[in-house]
């Protein structure tokens, strides 16, 4: 298997993958970038990547227009964030995914490192009351080691279709919100789990969201939360 991303070979074992672009993959099938539905829904997710910044733009169109998703929540994101109002994460609209403690690349890590981060994660929204199902790793690169003991534990590991779309890809060159258009124009299906972010590192999200909702609901697809 070719390394593209310069990475030690070590870490590219079966069920592992190579990310190339943000539409260009070699997946385990252990990653779930679709759910099987038996209607026309449509999963929006947010991760929340260590900032200091909560998109309360993004979060209040969502409560208004009463739009389920899900927010993948790091743990050091939430510790910078709060001091602020958080209550959203409560709210039944919505539903919490973990997205690592430290947000470190597992494929930078050896095994023991990454375990820890996980387990570390896992143990502080036990702590919280706040049962984990879903688990999206940090720049999206599972290891076998972390989707083996996902496997073990019930979680569900989460990926996603299409492009990122509101993040410039280091892999790639194109305008994110441009892919985020033609994707929702040409290959959105229902199952499709959708990315985003909602702590301020995302370009131009709000406007993203609106145009996601509008294309979605025009072709009537409707929402839903990860379970």
């Amino acid at each position: 298997m070719k390394n593209n991303l310069n990475i030690s070979n070590k870490f590219l074992k079966f069920g592992e993958f190579v990310k190339i672009d943000n539409n260009t993959k070699e997946f385990d099938s252990r990653q779930i970038q679709q759910v099987f539905v038996l209607d026309n829904q449509i999963f929006l997710t947010f991760d929340m990547c260590p900032t200091n910044q909560l998109d309360t733009e993004v979060i209040d169109f969502l409560i208004e227009n009463k739009i389920p998703a899900t927010f993948f929540v790091n743990v050091r994101w939430f510790l910078q964030n709060k001091s602020k109002d958080l209550s959203f994460l409560k709210n039944p609209l919505f539903t919490v995914g973990a997205h690592g403690y430290d947000h470190i690349d597992p494929s930078k890590q050896s095994d023991e490192e990454q375990l820890k981060d996980v387990r570390s994660c896992l143990e502080f929204w036990q702590d919280l009351d706040t049962e984990i199902k879903w688990y999206r790793v940090p720049h999206g690169h599972p290891t076998e080691t972390v989707l083996n003991f996902f496997e073990e534990n019930g979680i569900k590991c989460a990926s996603w279709n299409g492009p990122v779309f509101d993040k410039q890809s280091m892999y790639t060159k194109y305008s994110p919100n441009e892919a985020a258009k033609f994707y929702i124009k040409n290959s959105l299906s229902a199952g499709d789990i959708l990315i985003m972010h909602a702590n301020g590192e995302g370009e131009n999200t709000y406007e993203m969201l609106k145009l996601v909702v509008s294309e979605c609901k025009t072709r009537g697809f409707n929402f839903s939360q990860l379970r």
